[in-house]
């Protein structure tokens, strides 16, 4: 039991550090305020699932969430960058924008699997299934039921710029308003590109190249489930409070599985 404590403060002593970090580079703006999908400006719980918060805490479970319309997926989808690898103009697309192999079609470095862990110690997860949904954060134990929802590769590109594929339904980390949904994933899409700045401590803060803003989730949670925002990025020119910048700062892992405990302890 001390060995396991002691393990967990360095964790966290490690996270508190606010570390110093190369601010990203050659971003392009995009514009996604013009597409509505319904589902609010920062994440919630949809309405019509008729799952509670405390529900969200004591039994989570993936379930399909609102039905996003298409034709706003498609408009939303629409949005492009001219900074594209050579190859990337060429190539051919896949005839299912969520399969999970269609990153390789594309000639694209895919990464083993891997889960994004936060400062506060929640995994980025998918948990309404349906494309256009919001992605939240749970701790690892509370989200087992999640399975490979928890689970991601990164698809990098030759100019650094990488994209985080969803290995339970196939679909990308998409900024979207305040927030980052799930969404078909799109090789030139500025929504879905990511920028990765590393702090000093080995954490890496992720900078969304449609709209520079960084991926975030508060430290202090009152539940055991977490909302995932866009923020302002927290830079060296301007610093902000030490608990604002570990929400800021990330971690790739191993991917979280189910396993058997080595032992029990009564």
């Amino acid at each position: 039991m001390k060995t396991f404590i002691m393990l967990g403060m360095v964790f966290v002593i490690c996270f508190c550090g606010c570390g110093s970090k190369k601010p990203s580079q050659d971003i392009i703006p995009a514009t996604t305020n013009g597409v509505d999908f319904g589902i609010g400006d920062t994440p919630m719980i949809p309405a019509e699932s008729g799952i509670s918060a405390n529900e969200m805490i004591e039994n989570p479970k993936l379930f399909a969430g609102p039905n996003i319309k298409e034709e706003a997926i498609k408009e939303f989808l629409k949005q492009t960058t001219t900074s594209l690898d050579n190859h990337s103009r060429n190539s051919q697309k896949p005839s299912n924008a969520n399969n999970a192999n269609s990153s390789r079609a594309r000639n694209l470095d895919t990464s083993d699997v891997i889960t994004l862990l936060s400062g506060g110690g929640i995994a980025l997860t998918v948990w309404a299934t349906n494309p256009g949904n919001w992605l939240w954060g749970y701790p690892p134990f509370n989200s087992i039921e999640f399975g490979k929802a928890r689970q991601w590769r990164i698809l990098t590109r030759s100019n650094g710029k990488i994209s985080f594929q969803n290995v339970q339904t196939g679909t990308c980390m998409s900024a979207y308003k305040n927030g980052v949904i799930h969404l078909p994933c799109r090789e030139n899409n500025p929504s879905q590109l990511w920028n990765i700045n590393p702090f000093s401590n080995r954490a890496i803060q992720l900078q969304n190249e449609a709209t520079k803003t960084c991926l975030q989730t508060p430290v202090i949670r009152t539940k055991n489930f977490g909302s995932i925002f866009l923020a302002k990025c927290v830079t060296q020119q301007n610093p902000s409070s030490g608990n604002d910048n570990i929400s800021q700062q990330w971690v790739i892992t191993a991917p979280l599985t189910s396993t058997p405990p080595i032992f029990v302890i009564d």
